[in-house]
C-alpha cells in the first residue's frame, strides 16, 4: 500500500481519537460516560449487523474457540509468568480489545468483510476471560452477564444468520438500527480517544511485557486456527488482525467496578503498540495470517 493509500486509512481512524483526547484534556470529557453509551447501545448494534449478515453457528463456535484459548493462555501467563520473569504481566494480557479497536480498523481496511469472524472471536476470548474472574475471585455473579445487551445481540445475530428468511419485524428492526450502526464506529473512536487521557506513566517495563505477550499469544494462537480450521482468507485476515488487538480489562464490556489509573497504564500502551503494528503490516503488505 502506497503512502497516500494509508493516510486514507488512518486519518478517518485517527481524527475522532485525537478529538476525544482533547475534548477529555481540555472539556472534561468523561470516558466512563462515553462507555457505558458504547458498551449498552453501539456495540450490540455492531455485533447484531456482523453476525446476522455473515456468520453461521457452526463457523461462529469454532472462531470463539479460537478466542477461548487466547483468554485461557493468557490467564495462564499473567498468573504463574512472574515466576519465570521478575517483571508483573497484567491480566490484560489475557482480553484483546477486539471491540473497541479491531472493528473500527476492520470497517476502514476491509468494509464489512470480516466483522463477523472479529465479533466471534471477542465473544469467545471476553466470556471466558470473565469467567476465569470468577472462578478466580472465587463469587459467581450471573447478573452480570445477564445485563449486557451485547451479549443478546450477539445471540440474536448468530440466530438470525443462520435461519433463511427474517421475519419481517426483524427487517423494520434493521432498519431502525441504520442510524445508530452509521454513528457507531465514530463513538467508539470518541471513546477511545478519551479512555487515552491521560497518557503518564504508560511507558514503563511491565506494560510493554504485557502488551507483548497479549500480541505473541494472538499471533500464535490465531496462526494455529488458520492452520487448522476451513477458513477463507478473508476470515484468516481478519482473526489475524483480531488476535493482534491491544490488551483491554473486563471493566470495559461489563457492569463492573472501575480500573484503578495502572489498570489502565498497559491497555493505552497496547492501543498505541497495536495502532504501530498494524500500520507497519498495511504499509509494507506483510501478511501474517498467511506464515
Amino acid at each position: 500500500m502506497d503512502f497516500y493509500g494509508l493516510l486514507n486509512i488512518l486519518i478517518p481512524f485517527l481524527l475522532p481519537i485525537f478529538l476525544g483526547y482533547c475534548f477529555a484534556r481540555w472539556m472534561q470529557l468523561s470516558a466512563s460516560s462515553l462507555l457505558t453509551l458504547v458498551r449498552c447501545i453501539f456495540l450490540p448494534v455492531i455485533m447484531y449487523n456482523a453476525l446476522a449478515a455473515r456468520m453461521s453457528i457452526n463457523m461462529f463456535l469454532w472462531v470463539a474457540l479460537a478466542g477461548v484459548f487466547v483468554a485461557i493462555v493468557g490467564n495462564v501467563i499473567a498468573q504463574y509468568g512472574n515466576r519465570v520473569v521478575k517483571v508483573n504481566i497484567g491480566s490484560s494480557s489475557a482480553l484483546p480489545n477486539v471491540a473497541y479497536f479491531t472493528l473500527p480498523f476492520f470497517v476502514l481496511i476491509m468494509g464489512t468483510q470480516g466483522l463477523g469472524t472479529a465479533c466471534a472471536f471477542f465473544v469467545g476470548a471476553t466470556l471466558t476471560c470473565l469467567l476465569m474472574h470468577f472462578v478466580q475471585s472465587k463469587e459467581i455473579n450471573i447478573k452480570i452477564i445477564l445485563k449486557e445487551p451485547w451479549i443478546y445481540a450477539a445471540i440474536i445475530g448468530v440466530f438470525v444468520a443462520s435461519t433463511n428468511s427474517r421475519p419481517e419485524f426483524m427487517v423494520l428492526l434493521e432498519k431502525g438500527l441504520s442510524p445508530l450502526m452509521k454513528a457507531s464506529y465514530s463513538m467508539i473512536l470518541l471513546y477511545l480517544g478519551a479512555y487515552l487521557y491521560p497518557l503518564r506513566g504508560i511507558f514503563g517495563l511491565d506494560h510493554f511485557l504485557t502488551v507483548g505477550t497479549r500480541l505473541l499469544i494472538g499471533f500464535i494462537v490465531a496462526l494455529l486456527a488458520i492452520k487448522s480450521l476451513p477458513l477463507t482468507r478473508v476470515m484468516s485476515k481478519a482473526l489475524m488482525l483480531a488476535a493482534l488487538a491491544p490488551p483491554s480489562t473486563l471493566s470495559q464490556f461489563f457492569g463492573l467496578s472501575s480500573d484503578s489509573k495502572s489498570d489502565q497504564f498497559a491497555p493505552k500502551l497496547g492501543i498505541i503498540v497495536s495502532f504501530i503494528l498494524i500500520t507497519v503490516i498495511l504499509y509494507t503488505g506483510l501478511k501474517p495470517w498467511t506464515f
